[in-house]
């Protein structure tokens, strides 16, 4: 202790010996002259990395907030090395009163906590009424402590909980974590906020290796599993003879305990090997201090700029790390963070190469000069001979320009460029000609817009300024009202021209569509007159069946009575032949008109949907014992199989039998004696699906997409003995189609047909008539 007591008696001697120094200036003066004098003392040494952070955001924002000189001065604890002792921190104020006898600065500037505490307990008595500004204390105890009349600043807050978040991001899980520290007052400030965080999520176990040497923290980390690592604070570290380690040693030697994802509380400790996470930032802390000391050196009181416990933190990642650990951060993260020691760039790893490629080039390009200096004298005699070119190229320009200009005449296409600068607009020949306006017509933008119609000016305005916002084209089919009246229809086409990152200009085309608009209303008319039309067929088809349905069936019926009569009833048997031939013949042709019945009724829209829910393996069922009679009498095999679950779906009841009925049908005409027809029932989770499936002739791949046409059959020959009409599978085509489904045909000749349709189990509203 001899040491700082012969320090203190010599710095005593010396201010007694001295001159007396000029009376301090009063803040008042201070405040209004061209230099404004700074004194900022620092806990740490100069070269500690948080420390210089701090410093640097603090100069470098009060330079920029402020217009005026600004001197500071600047002072060291070193208390990483040295502990804050009251002998020590009386020595350090002694030497302070001599250093600066006669200083009295504008305001006062200090970092961490140990800073703040010899502030309170000797700045405040060297320098009286001084404000004091600080950044980086942990200890917010200091609020309930401090003058807020003198004393303000910036709490720095280590956050673990963010860094937690962050691991279970990353990895999925957090079971364990580490959590490292020095053990020092800061540390000790900063436990209390740690075992917050960590009671938030009693899932995660946590284990703290605190201490002040280095070797005991490495042997500590061996011993645990490779679980996350959180640096906390590590800058109070020693070696065994108690000596500080630089911090980058320490960091080397955490990284060097073996292989696991370190992440970090604070931007210092950010070295090869540590990740990053959600960290305190030296610069931050020194630019929100520098701003609450620029507020008051402008006239704002002290107890006007409240200390700010909100701590600003930042995302900060070693990107090389990341690529190391093959780690992506959620995009909510990475949006926001901050990326330091980038991953080597293309150059960077081959950069020698890229060397020898210079060199190369380098050569490559003295050469060229030798080669262009020997072809200089070349050149210059073919001076004459390009200007006669260039006259060439001058009268050719002109007759490309006399070209383009009947181009635009014929094609109606004029084209147009507004400078954004100047607001200069011009216009070319053909424009001027679209407008009828005349050929010293001067246009200008407000001119140019009252052209279109009203309806129209406000789509053109709108185009213009998305195109200014974001750069989008436009291309837009207006009506304008030319100089003499008359309305044309014009298409506007227009894009910007980009300059140094910025719309310059906007340019264009402008054609008369007049005619094509008049053609396409024409033709728009001729397409509704052929629906309607198409729609008179159908309904005339419709009733004319239904005029012939009648008379038929009675014809049929009264040919049955007559065929079921008696030998005594008829006058020979021949009658009763004739009488068979005419209901034969009237319910062949009932049934050509039944179909071209409900045909017309589906083309004309009048057959509408009665959507209830049905079982769809019972109607299958019902179908099958329909047309069991009919294959049975053709020696034909007919099968089901299916889900034995009910299946159940939203549909007509009717048109579904129909559906199935004709594709039976279809398969039992189709398939020769002996052959087999198999109907099948499959259910997925939106839809369900019926197949039959035969062992006919089967239909030539060319033929497979008409079979669904009204009157196409699959065979063409006409003495083919199957019956039909090819109105089934239309009718079953429609029938599928306004259920929402689709109707597939997979077919080979010679080995047989499936039939597919595919049905959704609940029938929107909008498919409720047929043909929809």
């Amino acid at each position: 202790t001899t040491g700082p007591l012969v320090l203190t008696a010599f710095l005593a001697l010396i201010s007694l010996l001295m001159p007396g120094a000029a009376p301090a200036e009063g803040p008042a003066s201070r405040l209004n002259s061209d230099t404004i004098r700074v004194l900022a003392v620092h806990a740490y040494s100069e070269e500690y990395p948080w420390t210089a952070r701090q410093h640097d955001g603090f100069v470098e924002t009060l330079s920029r907030r402020l217009p005026r000189n600004i001197a500071i001065k600047t002072e060291y604890l070193d208390t990483k090395r040295r502990r804050l002792e009251p002998e020590y921190a009386q020595d350090f104020a002694a030497f302070l009163r001599v250093k600066y006898d006669g200083y009295r600065p504008d305001a006062i500037y200090v970092t961490d906590d140990d800073a703040l505490r010899f502030a309170q307990e000797h700045l405040r008595s060297l320098f009286v009424d001084v404000p004091v500004f600080f950044s980086g204390v942990n200890d917010l105890g200091q609020l309930e402590r401090i003058d807020r009349d003198l004393v303000t600043g910036v709490f720095e807050q280590k956050r673990l909980g963010p860094n937690l978040e962050l691991i279970r991001a990353l990895f999925g899980r957090l079971d364990r974590v580490a959590i490292v520290g020095d053990g020092s007052s800061t540390y000790r400030a900063l436990a209390q906020d740690l075992h917050r965080a960590l009671d938030a999520v009693p899932e995660v176990s946590a284990r703290f290796l605190v201490s002040g040497k280095l070797e005991m923290i490495v042997d500590a980390l061996r011993e645990e599993p490779n679980d996350p690592v959180v640096l906390s604070t590590l800058g109070a570290v020693t070696d065994q003879a108690g000596k500080g380690v630089p911090l980058p040693q320490i960091i080397a030697a955490v990284v060097g305990a073996g292989p696991r994802v370190i992440l970090s509380l604070e931007d210092a400790y950010m070295y090869d090997g540590v990740l990053g996470g959600f960290v305190t930032s030296g610069l931050a802390q020194g630019a929100a201090a520098a701003t609450l000391m620029a507020a008051y050196l402008d006239g704002m009181p002290v107890r006007d700029l409240p200390p700010r416990a909100n701590s600003p933190n930042e995302y900060l990642f070693n990107d090389r790390a990341l690529e190391a650990m093959e780690l992506v951060l959620p995009d909510e993260i990475a949006q926001k963070a901050r990326l330091i020691n980038l991953r080597e760039t293309w150059v960077e790893r081959h950069r020698a190469l890229i060397q020898v490629l210079i060199l190369l080039l380098a050569a490559a390009f003295a050469g060229a000069v030798l080669a262009y200096l020997w072809m200089l004298r070349s050149k210059n005699r073919l001076l004459v001979l390009q200007g006669q070119r260039l006259a060439r190229s001058e009268q050719s320009r002109a007759r490309e320009r006399q070209l383009l200009q009947e181009v635009e005449r014929l094609s109606g296409t004029g084209g147009w460029q507004l400078d954004l600068h100047s607001n200069e607009l011009m216009w070319s020949p053909e424009t001027f000609r679209i407008h009828e306006v005349d050929a010293d017509y001067v246009p200008t933008v407000d001119d140019a817009i009252e052209f279109y119609l009203p309806a129209d000016r406000n789509r053109i305005s709108a185009a213009i300024e998305t195109c200014l916002k974001d750069g989008t084209p436009w291309d837009l089919e207006l009506v304008i009202v030319t100089s003499k009246g008359k309305a044309r229809a014009v298409r506007a086409l227009g894009e910007p021209v980009y300059k140094d990152g910025m719309v310059a200009k906007l340019r264009g085309s402008f054609q008369d569509i007049t005619e094509r608009k008049l053609v396409e209303q024409q033709l728009e008319d001729a397409r509704l007159e052929a629906e309607r039309a198409s729609r008179a067929k159908s309904q005339f088809l419709a009733a004319m069946s239904h005029e012939l349905r009648t008379p038929l069936n009675a014809i049929i019926g009264f040919a049955s009575i007559i065929g079921q009569s008696n030998a005594q009833s008829v006058v020979n048997a021949k009658h009763r032949e004739y009488a068979d031939d005419i209901r034969s013949s009237g319910e062949h042709l009932l049934s050509l008109i039944n179909g071209i019945l409900d045909i017309s009724t589906i083309e004309a829209g009048g057959q509408r949907l009665s959507l209830e829910a049905v079982r769809a393996d019972r109607v299958l069922h019902d179908c099958l014992g329909i047309v069991a009679a009919n294959a049975e009498e053709k020696g034909i095999e007919l099968s089901a199989t299916g889900d034995a679950d009910p299946v159940t779906l939203r549909a007509d009841r009717r048109a579904l039998r129909q559906i199935l009925l004709n594709l039976l049908s279809n398969a039992l005409k189709f398939t020769p004696s002996g052959g087999r027809v198999q109907a099948l029932l499959e259910e997925t989770p939106d839809s369900i699906v019926y197949r039959v499936v035969d062992t006919g002739p089967g239909i030539d791949k060319n033929k497979v997409l008409s079979v669904t046409e009204p009157f196409a059959r699959a065979s063409q020959d006409p003495y083919n003995t199957v019956e039909g009409w090819g109105l089934g599978l239309a009718i079953t085509n429609a029938l599928v189609e306004s259920h929402g489904g689709r109707l597939e045909i997979d077919s080979v000749p010679g080995v047989g047909t499936t039939v597919s349709v595919t049905l959704p189990k609940d029938v929107s509203e909008a498919a409720l008539v047929t043909g929809t």
